[in-house]
């Protein structure tokens, strides 16, 4: 699946292969389905918050970047696995990596400007 959009919000439910979904401004809401076969997938906004709604039994490896600098709660996490690390610098990117369930395909999540939320779904 693949989505753009200059501004605006992108909402997207998925159940298989990669999603590439980008926006230059605006929020992204993704929702992993259950029994989902995810590929490689990336989720991109420059400035917006992005939300990935996950099902607790999904195995995913995360890589998310927040590239706003100095928010320490840049990314939001409910998964263990995943925990925002800083670089220490006031201006230095957030980055929180992960592999849940075991890992599996990548999701690779970034922003500019926003908030990276991971939720789970029970």
């Amino acid at each position: 699946m693949k989505c753009e959009s200059a501004a605006g919000t992108i909402r997207v439910k998925t159940s298989s292969g990669p999603m590439r979904i980008s926006t230059a401004m605006g929020s992204i809401l993704a929702e992993l389905l259950a029994g989902t076969h995810l590929e490689d997938s990336s989720l991109v906004a420059g400035a917006g918050d992005i939300t990935v709604l996950i099902p607790s039994n999904l195995a995913l490896s995360v890589m998310a970047r927040n590239d706003s600098g100095g928010n320490p709660h840049g990314i939001l996490s409910d998964f263990s696995e995943v925990r925002a690390k800083s670089f220490g610098f006031s201006r230095a990117p957030l980055v929180a990596e992960g592999s849940i369930n075991g890992g599996g395909p990548v999701l690779r999540i970034n922003t500019a400007a926003g908030i990276i939320y991971l939720k789970k779904l029970k």
